[in-house]
């Protein structure tokens, strides 16, 4: 990691004196060892070590072929995401939310099979598409897929019965986990259910913050609940945007 930060220093096209260097992190005693390239124009860069699970080329390819299930699903997560940002929560490397940790919000949410939804609008892709998105695929696959445009696929073998607009499904995502134990449950995208944890997590400033703001917005998203005009009004501003293509890459 160090040689790799010197060679980026050293090298006059992509860091010299552009570097901010006050602001520069090597970061390797992390879960997953990360350098913070900062430069002075406000640009920042990660550049992540992985294990050799490559666990985070397989959480992305994941969250594309969840993209590719429902267009909902990433017009949801453009608005919850807008959300957490306005209310300053989404600062990962302080203890807060991460874009991975949303993104898994709105998919449990939607793939949810324990009384979330009537019906589904994503299938439990571990189990229904395993040989694309599985932990035994091998990791030159995964690559090759990412390498693949998202733009006008669509995922073989699923289509949603579920025929909720965008507007409506953000609304219930927000009454579903502010009415969750959130310390007593835990979410599983890998079964698609909500399960009881062995041991509850204890209060936390995050959790705690998470549920009542959950349930502060849910009460106030009840006064557009009879048509959802304006969260559908907002959600349509997305339209068109690809959340799955490479710009997003999470841990």
């Amino acid at each position: 990691m160090r040689i790799m930060f010197e060679r980026i220093v050293g090298d006059e096209e992509i860091g010299g004196n552009d570097l901010n260097m006050d602001e520069c992190m090597v970061l390797y005693r992390a879960r997953v060892p990360i350098l913070v390239i900062k430069y002075k124009n406000g640009l920042s860069v990660d550049v992540q070590f992985p294990s050799d699970s490559y666990q985070a080329m397989r959480n992305t390819n994941l969250v594309r072929h969840y993209a590719m299930a429902d267009r909902r699903f990433g017009l949801v997560y453009m608005w919850l995401r807008t959300l957490f940002r306005s209310l300053g929560i989404m600062r990962s490397k302080e203890g807060l939310f991460s874009s991975y940790h949303i993104l898994c919000l709105v998919a449990h949410f939607l793939q949810c099979t324990s009384g979330a939804l009537s019906k589904t609008v994503l299938p439990v892709l571990i189990r229904s598409h395993a040989h694309l998105v599985g932990p035994d695929v091998d990791i030159d696959k995964v690559v090759e897929m990412l390498g693949q445009p998202v733009e006008g696929r669509t995922l073989q073998g699923w289509c949603s019965e579920n025929r909720m607009n965008a507007g409506e499904l953000a609304v219930r995502l927000i009454d579903y986990y502010a009415n969750m134990d959130i310390f007593r449950c835990a979410i599983s995208l890998d079964k698609g259910t909500l399960e009881r944890k062995s041991v509850p997590l204890s209060k936390s400033f995050i959790a705690d913050f998470m549920t009542k703001m959950m349930q502060e917005y849910s009460a106030s998203l009840r006064l557009v609940r009879r048509d959802c005009g304006v969260v559908v009004n907002y959600l349509r501003s997305f339209d068109g945007i690809n959340i799955a293509g490479k710009e997003i890459f999470v841990e």
